[in-house]
Formats: structure tokens, sequence, C-alpha cells
């Protein structure tokens, strides 16, 4: 009797430690949101002679803009794609590397690891759908009435 008691509350515990996970797991995909959020908020502000740190990559105008001697330089997109940061570091630049041909992408900027976020070419239709998934909410930047703008 005791060793199916036993039983009975290992499977509750597996059980409630299996939640924990899965909430933690939601809390990062959410944060993961939020920040490529601020990083596209982040990024509007940015100008072509803004301060930066060598080896930073940022979007400045809608393009991709690496520090260089403490100034961007700036790499144009394809012509149906603009600069956005994107969620969940790893996956999202798989895919759209495949998806696009790609080579070039995030390096650990803006206070956030690189396991975070992505800075790269995407579509703006495909980019809010990557931060709605995470359940961001507000679009690429978090507040909808900035949606029109260029990055």
């Amino acid at each position: 009797m005791r060793f199916l008691d036993l039983g009975f509350f290992l499977a509750l515990a597996a059980t409630v430690s299996a939640g924990v996970v899965v909430d933690r797991r939601a809390a990062f995909t959410l944060q993961n949101g939020k920040d490529a959020q601020a990083l596209n908020r982040k990024f509007r502000t940015l100008t072509p002679t803004s301060a930066c740190t060598s080896g930073e990559v940022a979007c400045v105008k809608g393009q991709l803009a690496e520090c260089s001697n403490g100034k961007f330089a700036l790499s144009p997109c394809p012509s149906t794609l603009q600069c956005v940061a994107l969620p969940s570091g790893q996956q999202a630049r798989d895919e759209v590397r495949a998806r696009f041909g790609l080579r070039r992408f995030c390096r650990p900027s803006l206070g956030l690891t690189r396991d975070t976020h992505s800075v790269t070419c995407d579509t703006l239709q495909d980019a809010q759908a990557r931060i709605a998934n995470t359940g961001a909410t507000g679009g690429l930047v978090g507040k909808r009435e900035l949606e029109g703008l260029d990055i």
C-alpha cells in the first residue's frame, strides 16, 4: 500500500513541476516578445550618426546597421523586407535565414542576450506575427499608434 501512495505522490509532484516549467517558459516567451518590441522602439530613435559600440547591430531607418568606429554602417534589406528585432533567437534566425537566404544576424547588443532576440530583415507581417505569438500585445513596438512609422 505504501508503494502505491509513494507512486501517487511522485506522479503528483511530476505534474506540478511540469506546470511550473510551462509557466516559466510562457513568462520567458512573453518577455522575449516584449524585449523585441523595446528594441524596435529604440531603433526608431537611431540615426546613422547615433553613438554606438563597435560590433553593435541595430536597425536604422529600416536598414541593418552595424557599428564601426562609433557610427552605424547601413546595409539595405531586400526591397520587400525591413529591418526588425524579432523574439526567440536561434529558431527565428534559422527560419528567416532559410526563407530569405540572409546571413547577417544579431550579436549581443543593447543590453539583451543573443538567445532572446534577432536583428534581421523580415516582412512587417511576419515580424508582427512572431511578436504576437509570444503573447506580447501592441504589434511591432508595443504601441499600435506607432505601427505605420518607418523603423
